[in-house]
């Protein structure tokens, strides 16, 4: 029986070998123009027609990584110059203080107040730098703190307390009225918005305001 049944059986594999080598090849045959998209350039029509959805939706994920990017370096320009900015007041700030003190312009009573105000502008550089730091990890880690509870009375007691002595110079009158209230946040954030808006009231007021 089973010298009745090799032949058969040879026969059965050989078939069997020659039907997996043609659809082997018929399968790379077919899966070549898939295989063969650009997706560097999407825009080309596909060889088959079926493909044209995949290929509309590829071209279309392009766009938006395009456009993505270039929003994104147009954020990390306007940040930049932001920075640059923010982190000029403080310097000049100082740098005026020293040049005063080091040309003996400065009353002795009125050393220590100015060594407070240099004080103050050194840790306002010190936390714009740690935001910057803080920031540049964010970006790598993509990720961002978690908004916590922040006590905008008690921020904007601080930062009014920081900038008393700014005010003075410009002849401008710092008051806080209102109750207390939470609001959810990023606290250094918070801080920076509130820093900046009351920094620009000063800055920009009139004197005696």
């Amino acid at each position: 029986a089973l010298l009745t049944v090799s032949p058969v059986l040879w026969l059965f594999l050989l078939v069997l070998l020659i039907s997996g080598l043609v659809a082997f090849r018929l399968a790379k045959q077919i899966l070549k123009p898939v295989n063969e998209l650009n997706l560097d350039a999407p825009e080309l029509e596909p060889t088959y027609p079926e493909l044209t959805p995949l290929v509309r939706r590829i071209r279309e994920q392009r766009l938006t990584i395009l456009r993505d990017s270039a929003e994104r370096e147009n954020l990390r320009k306007e940040f930049f110059s932001n920075v640059s900015h923010e982190l000029k007041t403080p310097l000049t700030s100082i740098s005026g203080f020293a040049e005063l003190m080091r040309d003996g312009l400065v009353p002795q009573e009125k050393v220590e107040e100015f060594s407070g105000d240099i004080y103050q502008e050194s840790q306002r550089l010190i936390s714009l730098v740690e935001d910057i730091l803080r920031l540049s990890r964010l970006d790598e880690e993509k990720g961002f703190p978690e908004p916590e509870s922040v006590d905008l009375h008690a921020t904007a007691e601080e930062i009014l307390s920081s900038l008393s002595q700014y005010a003075k110079r410009h002849s401008v009158t710092l008051t806080l009225s209102g109750e207390r209230l939470w609001v959810k946040g990023v606290p250094q954030v918070v801080h920076e918005i509130l820093y900046n808006l009351v920094d620009n009231a000063i800055k920009y007021n009139r004197e005696g305001g």
